[in-house]
């Protein structure tokens, strides 16, 4: 009794979390006439990702809904207290925006994005915004007009030649519940229902055929219970996490459960021909299967790796076999055989690992790694040499004061110099230095740097630096740079020696690495994160604190993305909450993070020319508000 209710268990388990993987997926695609964009950014952080409760259309950083129907935008969005979403509608000679923001005091408003993203002057200002779904219209011809919540603000600034609109959320839980009238879709009650009765059925038919000869199949199944609730997991991170190359993160948690009971079944066939005795069936059996494995985890089977790992994969499942034959059969001395067995079984998991597409970063902190950050702790600790151009290791060398005032910026490949864009003299800082009279600003920023390298090469001295303004252009480093153990770690055992040969082993085994991003993600680990929120705060104040010991005022700002800021808001408010006695936040990534794609950027992070200029703007107006400048 107790295998059919885990075997029927499983059928509706399944069923659930596959029509909750329907539904989300729903949620992912735009309405009739509209597409999707997704930015190329991944989702390392774990924040809240809700995809459902009936309503659908996720606004995250992994879309943005546009439609070339010009001219007007009717949704109806719900927006938590951290959250914010864009409607847009784009013109050739800018994009009008509509924000609304419950991101503290954050502005909400309307806003023409041309290269100084100003706000335009309007009749009304956007009302407070009320809690649950919030209805909201944006209309643009000879003016703009936009209606939240049933209020009418009016603005003079219209643009003509409409060309299309988007909207673009840049937090997780931000949800659309309409777009122009049509209400998201639900869950879909009919396919739980149906495939739950069709599994019920199979469970039913196999269950009379099995019952009384191979009662282990029920058993078998049990793993699929699990289907149900692994569609609630975070999918989008551990797909990050695991590195795994799901294009439905989702969907393939869901199906994971029912791959480890296809083993298991596979397993038990083979185990019940080897005690018939028909172990050359059993042995092709597990051969064939594990030949398949190598065939799904080689990147091209005709590549040398790809034939290796067609071998391996041979050879991992002759190794199952063999353990199951020595523990059917146990022949003289079959407890040594097993783990000669059970190693070779291992040995084989990890070269096949090792010739996959999936595994080939499961390596946490590896040799290669850890040579480059040895390489940049010995610039910072030891050698501290003033490099050519701040691509790695160490910034340029500082110039002798030539002005009464000096400017110091500092930051990672956005302020000192990225391979995409290489000349020093289009960067901000030197920007910023022509738009200004008897002021000097100074470039110190590396490609790569992270707080933790900006907090020791200041801590190591700023004579040589000599700011009295200094700039922080941070955060893409700290929270998108692919790191198992965060830098500080690794900087502290660089600082005591070397590591220990068995860190050093386990950091090179795919099947360890594997096993521990796996559980940690599971337990809410973050995974690649270079340096966590926690490690930025203390990095940050130890800056602040060694710049204000000279008489030092610092200017933090959080680097802009291209393609939205959701998993760099807990940064920002790490960032402003250390603004205060002395040290002033300007949100630079405001006028950077463009839903229209204005040309600001590069890539995801590395800023144009045109970005550069825009850039330096701010922040030459934001020392202005501060008084830190004179007009």
């Amino acid at each position: 009794m107790t295998r059919w209710l885990l075997a029927l268990a499983a059928a509706v388990s399944f069923a659930w979390g596959w029509s909750h993987v329907v539904h989300a997926l729903q949620g992912r695609i735009a309405p009739s006439g509209w597409r999707t964009t997704a930015p190329d950014l991944p989702v390392f952080g774990g924040t809240d990702h809700e995809l459902g409760e009936g309503k659908a259309w996720t606004l995250a950083n992994h879309a943005a809904f546009t439609t070339e129907t010009p001219g007007a935008l009717d949704v109806v969005v719900e927006i938590p207290h951290d959250g914010r979403v864009e409607l847009t509608i784009s013109a050739p000679a800018g994009d009008i925006a509509l924000v609304l923001n419950r991101q503290g005091a954050e502005r909400s408003g309307l806003v023409l994005r041309n290269p100084d993203s100003s706000w335009l002057a309007c009749d009304e200002e956007v009302p407070r915004l009320a809690d649950g779904p919030i209805a909201v219209s944006l209309r643009v011809d000879d003016q703009v007009r936009a209606a939240v919540d049933g209020q009418v603000i009016t603005c003079a600034n219209g643009l003509p030649h409409i060309k299309g609109r988007s909207i673009r959320g840049t937090v997780q839980r931000t949800r659309v519940l309409e777009i122009d009238g049509e209400p998201a879709a639900g869950m879909p009650w009919a396919l739980f229902l149906g495939l739950a009765g069709a599994l019920c059925g199979g469970v039913a038919v196999v269950g009379w055929l099995v019952r009384r000869r191979y009662p282990w199949v029920a058993w078998a199944l049990a793993p699929i219970v699990l289907s149900g609730p692994f569609a609630y997991l975070d999918g989008e991170l551990l797909r990050e996490s695991l590195r795994i190359p799901a294009a439905h993160p989702l969907a393939a948690l869901v199906l994971l459960p029912v791959l480890l009971s296809a083993a298991l079944l596979l397993g038990g066939v083979v185990v019940e021909l080897t005690r018939a005795g028909r172990a050359r069936v059993a042995g092709a059996l597990a051969a064939l299967c594990g030949l398949g494995l190598g065939v799904v985890a080689a990147p091209s089977v005709t590549s040398p790796s790809g034939l290796a790992g067609l071998g391996l994969g041979l050879a991992f499942g002759l190794a199952v076999f063999s353990l199951v034959f020595v523990n059917v059969r146990r022949p003289r001395g079959f407890n040594l055989l097993s783990l000669v067995c059970m190693a070779a079984i291992g040995g084989t998991l990890e070269g096949l690992l090792r010739h996959s597409a999936l595994a080939a970063t499961w390596s946490g902190v590896s040799k290669a790694d850890r040579a480059q950050i040895q390489v940049e702790h010995a610039a910072l600790q030891g050698e501290r040499q003033y490099s050519e151009y701040p691509a790695s290791g160490y910034p340029i060398e500082p110039p002798e004061r030539t002005e009464p005032l000096r400017i110091v910026a500092f930051g990672g490949s956005s302020t000192g110099g990225a391979f995409t864009n290489d000349d020093l003299d289009t960067f901000y800082p030197a920007a910023l230095e022509r738009r200004l009279d008897g002021v000097q600003v100074v470039n110190q920023g590396v490609g790569g740097w992270t707080t933790l390298h900006i907090r020791r090469y200041v801590e190591s001295g700023l004579e040589r630096v000599d700011p009295d303004i200094a700039i922080l252009y941070v955060g893409h480093n700290d929270r998108m740079t692919a790191a198992d153990k965060p830098y500080a770690d690794v900087f502290s055992e660089l600082d005591r020696g070397p590591a220990t040969a068995v860190a050093l082993a386990l950091a090179e085994l795919r099947t360890y690495q594997g096993f521990r991003f796996f559980v940690r993600t599971l337990a809410g680990g973050v995974q690649g994160m270079a340096v966590p929120p926690e490690h930025t705060r203390d990095n940050v104040q130890a800056i602040v604190a060694a710049l204000d010991a000279r008489g030092t005022r610092t200017l933090l700002a959080r680097e802009g993305v291209s393609s939205g800021a959701p998993l760099l808001l807990d940064y920002e408010r790490v960032l402003k909450a250390l603004a205060v006695d002395g040290v002033a936040y300007g949100d630079a990534a405001s006028v950077l993070e463009d839903p229209a794609a204005s040309g600001y950027f590069v890539d995801n992070v590395h800023l144009s020319s045109t970005g550069h200029d825009v850039l330096a703007a701010f922040l030459h107006n934001r020392l202005l508000e501060l008084g830190w400048l004179e007009h």
